[in-house]
């Protein structure tokens, strides 16, 4: 994953502007530089520009940044990439692998208001076992079984419903939900602690 990271692509740039993409490992195949384009977090001027120049499938971001350190959206920012999402018909995708179950039982989406049309969560959902999670808008997830091959998402994976994982998530999503406010408060209390210094 972090290989194909676009963060790990990126070059200096003026702000405002696209990030120019470099190239860090053998392998990475050249059609990354036509495909995907890197904009400043934050920057909603910037994510219209990009948007306004036409053929962009998806803006997959973490809701807050946690591979540079913490770095929260702005105020009105994921607000923001939803209507421009909307506007220019562009799917809004949340990773959630680190937020998702540390801020929220409904991950960041829960606090923000802001719902993507996908989004990732990670191990976090399983206390740790190997679990993966993608969810989003049934006209898309109906894809991963959509009658029609040529038109069907594969979605495969080694642990892909494996019993201790799934009995993993059970119990971690059942502990969270029986004690969603006494855990999420003492988080909220201790980061804000964390947080003020």
């Amino acid at each position: 994953y972090n290989l194909m990271d676009p963060a790990t692509f990126v070059e200096p740039h003026r702000p405002g502007e696209e990030y120019p993409l470099r190239v860090t490992t053998a392998g990475v195949p050249k059609v990354i530089d036509t495909t995907v384009r890197v904009v400043e977090y934050n920057d909603l001027e910037a994510v219209e520009r990009t948007l306004a120049k036409g053929d962009v499938a998806a803006i997959l971001l973490e809701p807050i940044l946690q591979n540079i350190g913490i770095v929260k959206p702005v105020p009105g920012y994921l607000e923001g990439l939803r209507a421009l999402c909307d506007k220019y018909g562009t799917v809004l995708i949340f990773d959630e692998v680190k937020t998702g179950f540390r801020h929220a039982l409904g991950g960041y989406q829960a606090i923000s208001g802001v719902t993507p049309d996908l989004c990732t969560f990670g191990k976090a959902v399983a206390n740790g076992y190997p679990m993966g999670v993608i969810g989003g808008r049934k006209e898309i997830m109906s894809l991963c079984s959509h009658p029609d091959p040529s038109k069907r998402v594969v979605v495969a994976g080694t642990y892909n419903g494996h019993p201790v994982n799934v009995a993993a998530a059970k119990a971690s999503l059942t502990r969270l939900k029986t004690r969603e406010k006494e855990v999420y408060g003492e988080l909220e209390r201790l980061g804000a602690r964390l947080e003020a210094g």
